[in-house]
C-alpha cells in the first residue's frame, strides 16, 4: 500500500550502522533523512545499483553509517 509507513527492519538496520538506500515510500524519507539515499518509488534496479556504487566510491559510507546510527 502506498500510504503505509516504513519497515521496522529499516530502523533495525540503521541502528546497526547499515547505510539505507530505499524508496520514498511512506515515512522512509523522513526516517532516512541525511543518513542514506532515498530514491523515487518507481526507481529501477539500476538506480539502486548506481546509488550503492555512488555511496561507496564517494567515501561517504562511514559518515552515512554514523548518521544512520544516530537517527
Amino acid at each position: 500500500h502506498d500510504g503505509e509507513g516504513h519497515s521496522n527492519a529499516l530502523n533495525e538496520a540503521m541502528a546497526c550502522g547499515v547505510v539505507p538506500i530505499c524508496s520514498r515510500q511512506g515515512f522512509s524519507a523522513s526516517v532516512v533523512d541525511d543518513a542514506g539515499e532515498v530514491l523515487p518509488v518507481d526507481a529501477q534496479a539500476s538506480a539502486y545499483a548506481e546509488a550503492v556504487a555512488g555511496v561507496l566510491s564517494s567515501g561517504r559510507w562511514s559518515t552515512l553509517s554514523r548518521r544512520a546510527v544516530q537517527r
